[in-house]
């Protein structure tokens, strides 16, 4: 048998858009809109010890789903780790942290650690997954526009203009 029985027509997949797309998508429009002063990145992370310590988190959160009934999904190892922060041209060595989040590649369930301040403004727990494009965007909104996002980009976007109009 010298038949391929690979039947794929890359025309029948529902497109999505990666996570990864949807984060610097709204990094790109934080820019536009606070004129360059304040930045939102993000950027893969690969600090190992970090990295561990989120795996565990997320272990433990899906150890406490099974306990409590919820659905557990099968999902892909290798998973690529991100790190979503603001930060501030006149504040180089300064960045506030939004959250982790971790996906496999084009696929959705997306796990997210959330930091304790932002978890507790949109009534979230700090360890929690997505299982669609829909999810995730629901929740970056509402992570985005969480009290305490809302504050670091206020405080970043005053530090930007006071010294803008400082004499250098």
């Amino acid at each position: 048998m010298n038949d391929s029985m690979w039947n794929l027509n890359f025309d029948d997949f529902e497109p999505n858009t990666s996570p990864v797309k949807i984060v610097k998508q709204q990094c790109e429009y934080l820019e536009q809109i606070t004129e360059g002063r304040v930045l939102a990145e993000v950027s893969r992370y690969t600090n190992s010890s970090t990295l561990a310590n989120l795996y565990s988190l997320m272990a433990a959160s899906a150890a406490t789903a099974a306990l409590t009934g919820a659905k557990i999904r099968l999902g892909s190892i290798g998973k690529t780790t991100y790190e979503f922060f603001l930060t501030s041209p006149v504040t180089p060595n300064y960045k506030f942290r939004i959250m982790f989040f971790s996906s496999a590649v084009g696929q959705y369930n997306v796990d997210m650690v959330l930091a304790d301040d932002i978890a507790t403004d949109i009534h979230e727990n700090k360890v929690f997954s997505c299982a669609s494009e829909d999810e995730f965007t629901d929740a970056l909104s509402r992570i985005i526009n969480s009290k305490k996002v809302r504050q670091v980009i206020k405080s970043l976007n005053e530090m930007a203009k006071q010294d803008a109009v400082m004499p250098s």
